[in-house]
């Protein structure tokens, strides 16, 4: 099942059905995250037309300028790997 939750109405219909779990014989998993919007293909069309504007303009090549962009206003999530935080 998969629910967008919304409204209280549908976080407490998703708290009566998980408490409805048959637990002797089955085991459950539930996953949650948090909705993130993605661009539409035609904003990313548009994303990737200003990228061609700001190439011709700069002399940087888009991939360049997208990674650029990227890494300005996209705010990274720190990992830990073999004890090092990259």
């Amino acid at each position: 099942m998969k629910l967008i939750i919304d409204t209280e109405d549908k976080r407490n219909f998703i708290i009566q059905h998980i408490t409805g779990f048959d637990l002797s014989k089955k085991k459950w998993i539930i996953e949650c995250k948090i909705l993130s919007k993605k661009r539409t293909i035609d904003q990313n069309r548009l994303y990737w037309l200003w990228l061609s504007f700001l190439e011709k303009e700069t002399g940087n090549e888009k991939v360049d300028l997208h990674e650029y962009f990227k890494k300005k206003y996209i705010r990274q999530k720190e990992k830990e790997l073999f004890n090092e935080k990259k």
